[in-house]
């Protein structure tokens, strides 16, 4: 058996450990320069000192408590049951716990003092997660939210947020993780970086750097880094301790196992510089994880032996079961099976309840290897069942976590773009809305200016300096607007007051008064002289005329308009006179090419991120085992094919290569790469040009070749039995049918062989993949049987070596077609072999059609090409139990050299 390393989740323990993270968010909280809101000097240390001793810190609480009058109500009695409740739940107080956040909340609510109210609330959401009661747990994060927003500060909001953020990172929600840790940051920007700042610092890594989909692993280091020597530097040592093993998990999840091992070992010597026990032997466990990861077995043995008794000594049964583990790993990779046998059963006898008792998926691979040096095969078979059951439930629980992370990260993108693109729109919006009224105010003004001039004829010369001084100021405000603003009358030239940003947005350096509009703006864009002729039509209906006119032509008024490769918005205008009709028109110019390119960008980040969700989840329904085999080989079946197609003596194998590409990608769902294959298929029969079809292929190849990477990099799977083999083939040829409205019946594999060879997996693969398609094919889909499809897949042993049967009930061999093929191709069988030997041979088929699975003739000659590399021998004839066909395949006795255990299933 193959070793394989578990899963990288989080130890229970580590929830004790993350616990003093809310104590120290506290702590930040306390240096708070507004003392009215926080405890004082003397409560400073009774704080302090949770982070060591939480025991005597709640026994002092319990003594400062009996001594007040049994109706205190004051600041510092709230604070007090507050810090209370933390200890408690350092010390695993939960009665203390629950008792004392309850009279804090109901103190601090009743008087409305912020600072115990909140964290009271927070410890109440804490005891709650704790007994597994997590809507509960939720409800109580957001109201400490909503009280640190009332209460207006921001330390309060941060710590409120971080806790709710821890809530989500446990859960696995990592976009709402990332949304209100971020908000928790941004809370603390103008602030001191402290304790509380450091520690939503590395909240907030923690959730980067345990999801490589969102991009930012590489800042998630840094982040815990930088926190964690924040921490070590002031000697904090339960926040140091959490750091290291984050640490620690951080590199074995990047593989980077002697770092990981180095910062374990690192972390003993803190410990034990210090002179404390209590969270050495986590690391001592961690360590001789990171060993056996390593293949350093010894080591980890001498790890593990340290630390188990440790945990014994602190009566910590599920770390000490854990530790038992990791010590059966190491005897596995020591070869001393017996004892890692014995530490797996001393395991199972220390965890009575059976809740807790369950094998993992590493410990039934830890001891299906045991027996295998052993030498107990059944027992080892018997493991191996149960192994390869929770390992495909594992992974199946893995899957739909991750599909639901990366469906929130993807919303997460969405949001961003989406937001952006609202900011714009927002900021379009408030500018259109100034501009109108900055318009209102000219228009005003001007008509002001107007009735100024009437009633005051008979003071010409005191008046005319009125107008100029009117007119500077009208001219400094369109100077400097930021819209090109412009007016016009019925011989369409441009009037003296227009906005300085008429000629930047134009491009033009001179006075542009009395100049037509339609050479100015028109003469340089991206429209045809009929569309022009149209809008000057248009003007001229509009123009001297009323608000009719205005309503009837005004749709033929452009408001978008391209020139000189920049995007301009057009906003028109009518300005009535007093008698109700429109003299003249006002034009509002924006320059907003990069706004459009922003959305453009926008529209296919979506398009992308569709694509890319789509072959996601086609690679999470694929079958595993085949999924990790044709992945493996894809890059190199893609990359000679732009030569071999090109190539006359190479193109027929080629093309069977392709047609086994095609057939393997559709029997795991791969459908954008099987329609890619397709589309290269049918440009060679076509005689058409085969560089863009195979630029695509090679495309789409690369796109699952890099997501399978970074979905399932180091979780490979295999498969040696005939039966894993047609399961892996079986969806396909459902889809298939399904396709073709083809009723399903079954598929029987009797299987006398049992464990296969590993070098002929990849030859049964695809024989057996084209033989059980040519069946479908040409028994039943091709000839439209209405019957529903029944397959048999048989392996017989004999002294003479192998035989493999596949038989189906279908039409059968149309035997008249065949002989007129022979005919036309000067076909004569060799003796004593039937005349369908033809259909093996390149390009001969009896279908009249080509499909997306057959009509090409490359089925059968790709399963000759798969029986020549096991030295078999394949004859076509028909079914000896009844109607149909019957594909039969000899492997000689030379050649079959594989333990015999027999084996019958059916689907």
């Amino acid at each position: 058996m193959n070793s394989r390393e578990p899963p990288n989740s989080q130890p229970p323990y580590l929830m004790r450990v993350k616990a003093v993270l809310f104590a120290f968010m506290g702590f930040a909280l306390l240096t708070s320069q507004d003392l009215a809101a926080s405890p004082g000097p003397e409560l400073f240390q009774l704080w302090e000192q949770i982070y060591n001793e939480p025991e005597l810190t709640l026994n002092e609480i319990h003594r400062q408590l009996a001594k007040l009058p049994a109706d205190a109500a004051d600041e510092n009695t709230a604070i007090l049951y507050a810090i209370g409740a933390e200890a408690a739940s350092f010390a695993e107080k939960s009665e203390d716990h629950l008792r004392l956040a309850q009279a804090a909340e109901a103190l601090a609510a009743r008087h409305r003092y912020f600072w115990p109210w909140v964290h009271a609330v927070g410890a109440l959401g804490v005891y709650y997660e704790y007994e597994g009661q997590d809507n509960i747990a939720l409800q109580l994060y957001e109201k400490s939210i909503r009280l640190a927003e009332e209460s207006q500060d921001l330390e309060l909001l941060a710590y409120a947020c971080n806790n709710l953020g821890y809530f989500h990172a446990r859960n696995h929600t990592e976009k709402e993780a990332i949304e209100v840790v971020s908000r928790a940051v941004r809370a603390m920007e103008k602030l001191p970086k402290g304790v509380l700042y450091h520690d939503i610092l590395n909240n907030l890594a923690l959730t980067y750097t345990r999801n490589e989909f969102v991009g930012r692993m590489d800042e998630g280091r840094t982040m815990m880094e930088r926190s964690f020597n924040y921490f070590k530097s002031r000697q904090m040592r339960y926040m140091t301790g959490n750091n290291y093993i984050n640490l620690g998990l951080f590199y074995v999840q990047t593989r980077e196992f002697q770092t990981a091992i180095d910062t374990f070992v690192e972390a003993i010597a803190y410990t034990r510089a210090q002179g404390k026990q209590d969270l050495l032997p986590y690391y001592l466990m961690h360590l001789g994880d990171v060993y056996n990861r390593s293949g350093r077995h010894k080591e980890a043995l001498q790890a593990v032996e340290e630390g188990c008794p440790m945990f014994r000594r602190f009566k910590n049964t599920a770390m000490v079961a854990d530790c038992l583990v990791t010590r059966s790993h190491a005897m596995v990779g020591l070869q001393r099976p017996a004892d890692a046998l014995a530490a797996l059963k001393e395991k199972a006898e220390l965890l009575t309840d059976a809740s807790n008792n369950k094998n993992s998926e590493l410990e039934l691979e830890i001891e299906t290897n045991a027996w295998q040096q052993l030498g107990n095969m059944p027992m080892e078979l018997a493991t191996y069942r149960r192994w390869r059951t929770a390992t495909k439930k594992f992974y199946n629980q893995k899957n739909a976590q991750f599909v639901h992370q990366v469906a929130g990260l993807l919303e997460l993108e969405r949001k961003d773009a989406d937001n952006k693109l609202l900011e714009e729109k927002n900021r379009t919006n408030a500018l259109r809305l100034e501009q109108a009224d900055r318009m209102s105010r000219i228009l005003l003004g001007l008509l002001g200016l107007s009735l100024l001039l009437i009633g005051f004829m008979f003071f010409a010369v005191r008046q005319s300096r009125v107008i100029r001084s009117q007119r500077d100021r009208i001219q400094e405000v369109l100077d400097n607007i930021e819209e090109g603003i412009l007016r016009f009358g019925k011989d369409f030239k441009i009037n003296q007051d227009y906005s300085a940003h008429v000629s930047q947005i134009l491009g033009i350096t001179h006075d542009l008064t009395g100049h037509d509009l339609f050479e100015i703006l028109f003469a340089q864009a991206e429209l045809g002289a009929d569309v022009q002729a149209t809008i000057r039509a248009a003007l001229s209906h509009i123009l001297d005329e009323d608000e009719l006119a205005w309503s009837l032509n005004s749709n033929q008024l452009p408001t978008e308009l391209q020139r000189q490769g920049r995007i301009l918005n057009l906003l028109w205008q009518p300005h009535h006179n007093g008698q109700g009709k429109i003299d003249k028109m006002l034009l509002v110019m924006r320059d907003v090419t990069i706004s459009k390119a922003l959305e453009a960008e926008v529209h296919a980040s979506r398009q992308q991120s569709q694509i890319m969700t789509s072959f996601v989840q086609e690679l999470l329904q694929a079958n595993r085992r085949s999924l990790d085999h044709f992945m493996l080989d894809l890059p190199k079946r893609l990359t000679p094919l732009t030569i071999t197609l090109h190539d006359p003596q190479e193109r027929t194998l080629a093309l069977r290569q392709l047609h086994t590409l095609k057939g393997n990608a559709r029997s795991l769902g791969l459908m954008e790469l099987a329609e890619a294959v397709h589309q290269v298929e049918s440009s060679q029969l076509q005689d058409a040009p085969l560089t863009a079809a195979l630029v695509h292929l090679r495309a789409v190849g690369q796109q699952y070749d890099q997501l399978f990477q970074s979905m399932f990099r180091g979780l490979s799977q295999t498969s040696s039995s005939l039966l894993a083999l047609v399961d892996d083939i079986q969806p396909g040829i459902k889809q298939l049918l399904e396709k073709n409205h083809q009723p399903w019946g079954s598929i029987t594999v009797e299987d006398e062989v049992g464990v296969w060879p590993a070098d002929w997996q990849e030859s049964l693969r695809v024989l057996l993949l084209h033989g059980l398609s040519n069946a479908v094919d040409h028994g039943y889909v091709l000839p439209h049987n209405p019957d529903a499809v029944r397959l048999v897949v048989e392996a017989r042993r004999s002294p003479q070596g192998i035989r493999i049967y596949i038989r189906d009930r279908g039409c059968g061999i149309q035997w008249l077609k065949l002989q007129g093929l022979a005919t036309e191709r000067g076909f004569s069988p060799a003796p004593q072999r039937p005349l369908t030997d033809l259909l093996f041979a390149d390009g001969i088929s009896t279908s009249e059609s080509v499909s997306l699975s057959s009509g090409r003739g490359m089925g059968l000659a790709a399963v000759k090409d798969a029986c020549r590399d096991l030295g078999a021998e394949v004859t076509l004839l028909d079914n000896d139990e009844g109607q149909g066909t019957m594909l039969v395949v000899d492997i000689p006795s030379a050649k079959a050299d594989v333990s015999v255990l027999s084996f019958k299933a059916g689907a």
